[in-house]
């Protein structure tokens, strides 16, 4: 079996430096890809436009890179890849919790959603003050 190498290293600690660094450049590319659709998510409150199945191949792809990344070695892999898990976990929360609330016909916080969660937070802590 031959390895494939696109560069020649004549020292190996380069070939582990440069891979490292070109891991984490890919690493913190990946996970910055799904910042601004958790804040757009966030902002519109709606996953309509959200595929629930990409979702879950995306979740099982990283777990998958975090458990490669363990047994390589690869920080990079491990870490870069478990954030990307924990993003794409929020977002699977978010498309749940919104379709829920959509099919309920409550897709946004009303004044007395709020009005009876303080209600309900007085009556855990009958010392705190009324509001």
């Amino acid at each position: 079996m031959t390895d494939f190498t696109l560069f020649e290293f004549n020292n190996t600690e380069t070939e582990l430096i440069f891979g490292e660094v070109f891991g984490w450049s890919a690493g913190i590319l990946c996970f910055s890809i799904l910042v601004p659709q958790i804040v757009h998510t966030w902002k519109v409150k709606s996953t309509d436009d959200l595929s629930i199945g990409f979702l879950i191949l995306n979740e099982i792809c990283t777990l998958l890179y975090v458990f490669y990344g363990l047994i390589i070695g690869s920080s990079s892999i491990v870490v870069c890849d478990f954030i990307i898990f924990l993003l794409n976990t929020s977002l699977i929360i978010s498309k749940v919790i919104l379709d829920k609330r959509k099919i309920q016909g409550n897709n946004t916080f009303q004044a007395k959603d709020i009005e009876m969660a303080l209600q309900e937070t007085k009556y855990m802590n009958p010392n705190k003050s009324k509001i």
